[in-house]
């Protein structure tokens, strides 16, 4: 797979697409885990990125870009997203050298999650400055349900909880909140 491109307001923005399928959910608990082969994650998510990668074709590199990882899950079991370890997924595409590096000031960062018949882990690679675009023109589909009141729940007491916040803050100087 080479480099695609989306259309917004005449420009074609280009961005880069992997789907990587597999029960992930325990590998990706650890750092530098070893599956029960004897295989690392690390080199895994290398075989399965360069799988779908045409090092033949011309590519695009982005010096600033936004990484979308949208996790599929097969069941309906509650997971934080935030305590996958996804760095074997990123340092694998940043191998390709379609971008700079994975620090702070060259990738930003978006996790989802999904309902899927098999688990999967889906990532885009977008230039940093399209990365609002990108999500209201190829992910739209994702933000587009209707809203319902019950999605957002309002405190019924806020001004406790204001006050609260105040006054943890005057106890402990150290804290942002």
């Amino acid at each position: 797979m080479g480099v695609k491109e989306f259309n917004h307001q005449y420009n074609k923005i280009p961005y880069y697409h992997f789907i990587y399928e597999g029960e992930f959910f325990n590998e990706l608990k650890a750092k530098n885990m070893v599956l029960v082969d004897g295989t690392r994650i690390n080199s895994l998510f290398n075989q399965k990125t360069f799988e779908q990668y045409d090092f033949t074709q011309p590519f695009v590199r982005f010096k600033k870009a936004a990484m979308f990882f949208i996790h599929y899950f097969s069941d309906q079991i509650v997971r934080d997203l935030d305590n996958y370890i996804y760095k074997p997924v990123i340092d694998s595409i940043r191998k390709t050298g379609i971008f700079f590096d994975d620090n702070w000031q060259h990738l930003s960062l978006f996790l989802m999650g999904d309902h899927a018949a098999k688990e999967k882990i889906e990532v885009f690679l977008v230039p940093h400055n399209a990365a609002a675009v990108f999500m209201s023109t190829c992910l739209e589909s994702r933000f587009q349900e209707e809203l319902v009141s019950s999605d957002i729940v309002y405190n019924q007491n806020n001004m406790i909880q204001i006050d609260e916040k105040y006054a943890n803050k005057r106890n402990d100087e150290g804290s942002f909140w």
